[in-house]
């Protein structure tokens, strides 16, 4: 069974959608749970006090934390006040995020920082800080929230899915150096009705829109909970994967590398030869799913290495 006994967790942008979902998941399977949200309710009252206060009301542990995760002082704070409430961080669950969609010839700067300040860099310091902590203690576990909008693109999306594909880059690099540590990294890209998931309805598709109505019955956020619970939990030894959540359907998601064409000639290729071998070359059939870049030179080492002897 998984759970959590004993163990602590921050879940950033907890205080509704997605994130209030893995909170309430977490604490009853019997985490302590800090809930971090900027957000407040209609009637001004913050919506993190209120998940909190719904955790320890069906007899939880847990702490409400204000902090902006776009602000590096709160992000820092946020992970520092959990260790210090409950004595420790065993989870992180990167989930706090906010939207813009435009054309990208409207897209500003201020936008695009803005965006990126929540997701991707307040996440990295978030990350850091627990990272440092988790190392020390020999174990940890960080989920990242990442997006199918980065994965596999999105109009209108130029910042938010170049924000969410860092936290892929983000979650690499933490999963390979915090492996050896006994910190563990993955990410869900997960679909769920959420103030997100609604903004901006003019720059939704059809397609998107006619899909969306079609999933509703499968679109409450706690159809994706379940799978970060499993990710977060000891039982999970899988590091460096992302996985896809749409309304019931869980899938690993991947990025490979083709056969390919190996130039047999020690010098450059021309223009022209790559012309001539562009549909070997863009052929999408998956050879390689590397662990790490050094996996995908390896792989081509050892092709050469194999050229070389005439195999």
């Amino acid at each position: 069974m998984i759970e959590f006994a004993g163990q602590v967790a921050l879940v950033t942008g907890a205080g509704h959608g997605l994130g209030r979902a893995h909170a309430l998941e977490l604490a009853r399977r019997r985490a302590a749970v800090v809930v971090n949200d900027i957000g407040k309710d209609p009637a001004g009252a913050s919506t993190a006090r209120a998940v909190a206060e719904e955790i320890v009301a069906a007899g939880g542990r847990a702490a409400a934390n204000l902090s902006s995760i776009a602000d590096p002082e709160g992000a820092e704070a946020m992970v520092a006040e959990a260790i210090a409430e409950f004595g420790r961080l065993d989870i992180l669950v990167n989930n706090a995020g906010v939207s813009h969609f435009a054309w990208f010839e409207d897209l500003t700067l201020e936008d695009f920082d803005a965006l990126h300040a929540v997701h991707l860099r307040g996440a990295m310091v978030a990350t850091r800080a627990a990272y440092r902590h988790m190392i020390g203690r020999g174990y940890g576990r960080i989920v990242f929230t990442v997006s199918g909008s980065g994965l596999f693109g999105r109009r209108h999306g130029g910042a938010y899915s170049t924000a969410k594909m860092g936290l892929v880059g983000l979650m690499n690099a933490v999963a390979l150096e915090g492996e050896a540590h006994g910190v563990l990294a993955n990410g869900v890209a997960p679909t769920a009705a959420t103030g997100i998931a609604g903004a901006n309805p003019a720059v939704i598709s059809d397609l998107m829109r006619n899909a969306s109505l079609a999933l509703s019955p499968w679109s409450d956020p706690a159809f994706v909970s379940p799978l970060v619970a499993y990710l977060a939990s000891s039982a999970c030894k899988v590091n460096r994967c992302l996985y896809s959540a749409v309304a019931g359907r869980y899938a690993r998601v991947f990025i490979s590398a083709g056969e390919g064409w190996l130039s047999p000639s020690a010098e450059p290729p021309s223009a022209d030869e790559i012309a001539e071998r562009f549909e070997q070359i863009h052929r999408a059939e998956v050879r390689l799913t590397p662990g790490s870049i050094d996996e995908e030179i390896d792989d081509v080492a050892r092709r050469r290495g194999a050229a070389a002897a005439g195999e």
